[in-house]
């Protein structure tokens, strides 16, 4: 059995061009989570960076500031756990599956 490795390097080539292709992609793509009902909406995108957060003014009158802290909190880790499965669906598009030893999310 020989070893192509003229071949090797040039799929590996690809998935790098892909990937870089997937990491541009993603910088664009967002996911939004709603929270208590709609009351906090964020929104975070492919690089795992929040880039919005909405609170209805009467939740924050109506709230004692740590349930706030702990509501923010709450929905800012959803949306990054919907933003990682993003990356995960994204990435995963032309890995068939993920890569041995990398998590899957």
């Amino acid at each position: 059995m020989s070893l192509d490795l003229e071949k090797l390097f040039g799929q590996m080539g690809n998935l790098e061009k892909e990937l870089r292709e997937a990491q541009e992609r993603l910088k664009k793509m967002t996911v939004e989570v709603s929270y208590g009902g709609g009351a906090i909406k964020v929104v975070a995108n492919g690089q795992q960076l929040i880039n919005q957060i909405s609170l209805l003014p009467e939740l924050v009158r109506s709230e004692e500031p740590t349930v706030l802290g702990s509501m923010i909190a709450g929905a800012v880790n959803d949306a990054l756990m919907k933003s990682r499965e993003m990356i995960a669906s994204e990435v995963g598009r032309f890995l068939g599956g993920g890569l041995p030893g990398l998590p899957t999310f």
